[in-house]
């Protein structure tokens, strides 16, 4: 399978689209989590989706794209079975494909409503092709969050002429994705190197990685230089593109690293520090305790 692991490979409304996609799936899911004296009503593998849209720091799930005649499939992974992943499709999408069936087959999917389906052979052989309309990502670079735990927007504040004492307390009072604090988040948390995504060309790029969410971020950026999936395929059949693509990997959490060290001082506020000080360890570590990348798939 020729899979593209670059977003650039989709345009902004199709992201936007898959996005829509994984929102309308996570409140379809929640809609049903009611706990009963047996535990969850959901199936476990509906379950693990869930957890894994919600919490993707804990471990993300596989988004695949599919271009196909003007339409796009969406598939998630099986965690369960790697190689019979999951159909995510409305009500209305699910009246043309009828051979997909739900994974709860006890329950009517309504109109309106997004659910997991069981994908058919047809659509393994579809993701087995060669192609460059295939496209696949983690569901963390999709940025989804649940609408009902989006805070209201408060006025907005001006960075400006404020201290990094204030900045950090005003980013930490309100939601990261308010635009109100959107420059805040940039300055504190942003880092601007130059590396090369997957099968792209080196261009500068700013990295956000959010306090308490670093090795998530950070693994995001170490994902979009060398995939999982390529470098499981390359430390078993090509050594020599495996210490090229580590070494690529290396070095930019090297640059990275530096720019963290650089912004530590005396006078910083004690939280930003720990979190500055908390990054440039986690880099170190992975540098010097796991240059092969194991923590990261």
């Amino acid at each position: 399978m020729s899979t593209q692991f670059d977003l650039s490979h989709l345009k902004p409304e199709e992201i936007e689209k898959v996005r829509k996609v994984l929102l309308n799936l996570i409140a379809g899911i929640k809609a049903r989590q009611v706990i009963t004296a047996h535990g969850s009503a959901l199936l476990k593998d509906e379950e693990i989706t869930l957890q894994s849209l919600l919490h993707p720091e804990r471990g993300d799930v596989l988004v695949t794209i599919v271009r196909d005649h003007g339409m796009l499939h969406v598939f998630l992974s099986n965690r369960r079975d790697p190689g019979s992943p999951f159909s995510v499709m409305d009500y209305q999408t699910m009246r043309r494909f009828p051979a997909r069936r739900p994974v709860d087959s006890h329950h009517i999917v309504k109109d309106g409503e997004t659910a997991l389906f069981l994908c058919t052979q047809q659509d393994r052989d579809m993701l087995a092709r060669e192609s460059p309309d295939i496209i696949s990502a983690y569901s963390s670079h999709f940025d989804v969050k649940e609408i009902s735990e989006l805070k209201t927007q408060a006025a907005p504040v001006d960075p400006i002429s404020k201290s990094i004492q204030e900045k950090w307390e005003s980013y930490r009072r309100h939601d990261p994705g308010d635009p109100a604090v959107a420059h805040i988040e940039k300055e504190l948390f942003g880092y601007t190197i130059t590396y090369a995504k997957y099968k792209a060309s080196a261009r500068e790029e700013t990295v956000i990685i959010r306090p308490e969410k670093e090795k998530l971020f950070v693994g995001q950026l170490i994902r979009d230089i060398y995939p999982y999936n390529i470098r499981a395929m390359f430390r078993k059949d090509n050594h020599e593109q495996h210490l090229q693509k580590l070494g690529e990997v290396h070095s930019t959490l090297r640059k990275l690293r530096e720019q963290v060290t650089n912004r530590k001082g005396d006078s910083l506020p004690e939280p930003y520090m720990h979190y500055l000080t908390g990054l440039q360890e986690m880099i170190s570590n992975v540098l010097e305790k796991d240059p092969q990348l194991n923590g990261f798939v």
